[in-house]
């Protein structure tokens, strides 16, 4: 803390002296700190040169890397982009058509006759024991006279 009151009170004293002194007559003279030490105050002028040192430093690195990024974006991304999108609209076309046609006709319309088949089946085995003895019964009947017919012959 001390040392930076030495600084304010350094700076205060340096500012009396070389402005406070001489009163100020006419507006258009030059500045007393100019007459001093001209190349010094040109660098005060232009404020220590920070606004061209910001200017070479990030102004031109943030607008190399905003062209860089158009260039990115223009050329490689956007072409990425579209070639995703296309892979996945004919991946998406290829897997309806397989759908449609492999699934829907194949697995839906086999499992639709295996169901058919169970529903002719389960009337033949509906659990009446005399059914089942009349079907067997018929069945021996018929291979009996398949039998002796082809026998005959």
């Amino acid at each position: 803390m001390l040392f930076s009151t030495v600084i304010v009170a350094t700076g205060l004293g340096l500012g009396w002296r070389v402005y406070g002194r001489r009163p100020l007559v006419d507006p258009a003279a030059p500045d007393p700190l100019e007459e001093l030490n001209p190349a010094w105050y040109d660098v005060l002028r232009r404020k220590f040169l920070i606004d061209e040192l910001y200017e070479i430093s990030v102004i031109r690195w943030n607008a190399w890397c905003g062209r860089a990024a158009r260039w990115l974006d223009d050329t490689v991304w956007e072409g990425a982009v579209s070639a995703a999108s296309y892979l996945v609209l004919g991946l998406s076309w290829a897997s309806r058509l397989m759908d449609e046609y492999v699934v829907d006709n194949g697995f839906d319309r086999g499992c639709g006759g295996v169901k058919f088949t169970a529903l002719i089946m389960s009337l033949w085995q509906n659990g009446q024991v005399q059914r089942y003895l009349r079907v067997l019964a018929l069945s021996l009947a018929l291979g009996a006279i398949l039998f002796i017919w082809g026998c005959a012959r």
